[in-house]
């Protein structure tokens, strides 16, 4: 996976950009316990460690949590500062895609605006079956 998101960001901890890069390297979400599993290397990390440096990597717009799972993700696209996050997730091999709408994002915001209601965070998760799930023939090759 790779990272293209480039903001002007101040420079990240030791800790966080060890996390980030676990993130990074993986192709679906983690848990933070899942991220506290891997960091364990040569050091030793409890868990508040890991929450501020993800909490970090979120404010700085490099991660993203996935509410239906508790999960993080590095994200994968460039994202205007008010972003509104589209994901689809395999409930088969849970492999999860950032997507991205800009079309429905001014869709949803002038629906909401229309009810005066201000929206200060939105993430859409789609769940489902991915290409590779349904046609075996793709996993094949």
């Amino acid at each position: 996976m790779t990272h293209s998101v480039t903001k002007g960001l101040s420079k990240l901890s030791a800790n966080q950009q060890l996390v980030f890069d676990i993130l990074k390297a993986e192709s679906g979400p983690l848990t933070a316990y899942e991220v506290i599993d891997r960091v364990r290397t040569g050091s030793v990390w409890a868990p508040p460690t890991v929450y501020r440096a993800l909490k970090r990597l979120i404010d700085e717009g490099l991660v993203h949590r996935l509410e239906s799972q508790n999960a993080f993700l590095a994200c994968t696209r460039s994202h205007q500062s008010e972003a509104w996050n589209i994901f689809t997730i395999c409930e088969n091999c849970g492999a999860t895609q950032e997507l991205s709408s800009d079309d429905i994002a001014t869709r949803l915001k002038d629906r909401v605006a229309e009810n005066d209601f201000l929206v200060t965070k939105m993430t859409i998760e789609l769940r489902g079956v991915c290409r590779t799930c349904t046609n075996p023939k793709i996993a094949a090759t």
